[in-house]
């Protein structure tokens, strides 16, 4: 093989790596059908109590969607998106942990656009909530009920089961995001008197950053910074943007290809 069709040939192959790299199966956890039994079922414990002294959830109720089954590919698991969900177009494969609250709020705006419904259960006094004997797949949990206090549940996303520390689990333990409820309310107005009192540089950073009063895990009050959400995922943008460049190299190499074998001539 001459050293000219060598570099063809690697280019070639660099294409199909790049392709494989950016379209592989979505899978879970990296777990692979060794590692879990299909013919079990899990639960969701949710407990909201244990997040804060000053939270004190004792009624309201949550529902729950389930969004993806677990299928096999090549010996790994992977999501695929239910009926209910499979008009969303959601990439399961942009989600690197099951915190991505863009996700959760994406795929909860499509459940009530569409008019899903799932299944509801009440919360108990002591701010628990179980839902059991559930189908091995990802589940959308939202908020159904008003919760006395103003609470706002944030929509979250569970995975039945998941591997943590090395171990698969089928029965997992949740602790939600919660808001409270006037904060979240009054977000809008504090941002319009923000931008109407300040300079031009402050009026920027307001439109970008509207912070919101969060509890979260443990006993701290965290604020939290709301990025825009557009409803655009990142990787399609990657990936073109990749292969314009890989384009543009190959263009340039068969360029200088095609003027050495004129000069050769």
């Amino acid at each position: 093989m001459s050293m000219r069709n060598k570099k063809t040939y690697s280019i070639f192959i660099a294409y199909i790596l790049i392709f494989l790299l950016f379209f592989q199966p979505v899978t879970v956890f990296g777990m692979t059908i060794q590692d879990i039994d299909i013919n079990k079922t899990g639960n969701i414990n949710i407990h909201f109590n244990e997040i804060s002294e000053i939270v004190t959830i004792s009624d309201g109720s949550l529902e729950i969607f389930k969004v993806a089954d677990i299928a096999y590919n090549d010996g790994k698991i992977e999501y695929e998106l239910t009926s209910g969900f499979l008009e969303s177009d959601a990439d399961l494969s942009d989600l690197e942990n099951l915190e991505d609250s863009f996700m959760a709020d994406y795929l909860a705006d499509y459940a009530e656009e569409k008019g899903l419904t799932g299944t509801i259960k009440n919360i108990d006094e002591n701010g628990n909530v179980s839902f059991e004997d559930l189908e091995l797949g990802l589940y959308l949990i939202t908020q159904k009920d008003d919760i006395t206090g103003s609470y706002i549940v944030c929509p979250f996303l569970v995975s039945v089961p998941i591997e943590i520390d090395g171990k698969v689990l089928y029965s997992v333990d949740a602790t939600p995001k919660v808001l409270i409820g006037q904060v979240a309310e009054q977000e809008s107005t504090e941002e319009t008197t923000i931008v109407e009192e300040t300079s031009k540089e402050t009026e920027t950073t307001s439109m970008e950053e509207t912070t919101k009063e969060e509890i979260t895990t443990g006993k701290t009050t965290e604020t939290e910074v709301k990025i825009p959400q557009t409803g655009m995922l990142i990787w399609p943008v990657i990936l073109l943007f990749l292969t314009g460049i890989l384009s543009v190299f190959l263009g340039i190499y068969l360029k200088v290809l095609s003027k050495q074998k004129r000069y050769e001539k």
